[in-house]
């Protein structure tokens, strides 16, 4: 099985003299990774509100992860978050119940609610205490618990502090529910993996990512592509 965005790809591959459809690039992946189902998923819109950069990174690892060949964690909006952005809202429920439909044993976390972070011209990094109130001129964080990645017996779940911390200008109402969806997210993938591999197999392990979530990735969108040292 292979998964990919289908809005950016086919818009990667729109050219004035040909197109690929979707059926075409369907089977692009699966002769080129040996896959017998492709399933795509829809890609999230754009931030609603007046902020710098409202793009984000196209990629499913920001709002899947797989625990198993039967099992995949799915970002959801939280009702509050919701119901400033009902169009990702929609989007992400849409993309479990593709999942669902496709055969697979969908389960749910919160994707962190939505704040910002300084705008720099030179680099995406961050710097600690840049998070922001959402306002024309910061740029929109992406963040996401499900870039995680899976090595040995550790599942590496990305988390971030800064939006929660003292110095942080947020609200004390989106602090209090970054914090309680982080807990969710960790919990919840501790609690599926038992129930895959059996209790205590795999340990999760939050790693903070303040600094790399606004280059738009995380924990996987880092280390999946890295291959075994040179001999």
């Amino acid at each position: 099985m292979c998964q990919n965005n289908g809005d950016l790809v086919l818009q990667q591959n729109n050219f004035s003299r040909w197109r690929y459809t979707q059926d075409e690039l369907d089977d692009v992946y699966r002769n080129f990774f040996n896959c017998s189902q492709v399933i795509t998923l829809n890609s999230l819109a754009p931030d609603p509100g007046p902020v710098g950069v409202r793009t984000n990174i196209d990629h499913v690892d920001m709002i899947v992860a797989f625990q198993s060949a039967q099992t995949v964690i799915v970002g959801r909006l939280d009702p509050e978050d919701a119901e400033f952005d009902p169009t990702n809202a929609a989007i992400l429920d849409s993309n479990a119940q593709i999942l669902n439909d496709a055969g697979y044993n969908v389960v749910r976390i919160p994707m962190p609610a939505r704040y910002c972070t300084v705008h720099h011209t030179n680099t995406c990094i961050a710097n600690p205490n840049e998070t922001r109130e959402c306002a024309p001129g910061v740029d929109r964080v992406w963040a996401t618990y499900t870039n995680s990645i899976l090595i040995g017996s550790r599942m590496l779940v990305p988390i971030y502090q800064d939006p929660y911390s003292d110095s942080s200008p947020l609200p004390q109402d989106v602090k209090d529910r970054i914090q309680r969806q982080e807990a969710e997210a960790l919990d919840t993938f501790q609690t599926t993996l038992d129930a895959e591999y059996g209790k205590g197999a795999i340990t999760v392990v939050p790693v903070v990512s303040d600094d790399m979530i606004p280059c738009l990735g995380s924990m996987h969108c880092i280390s999946m592509t890295y291959g075994p040292p040179p001999l």
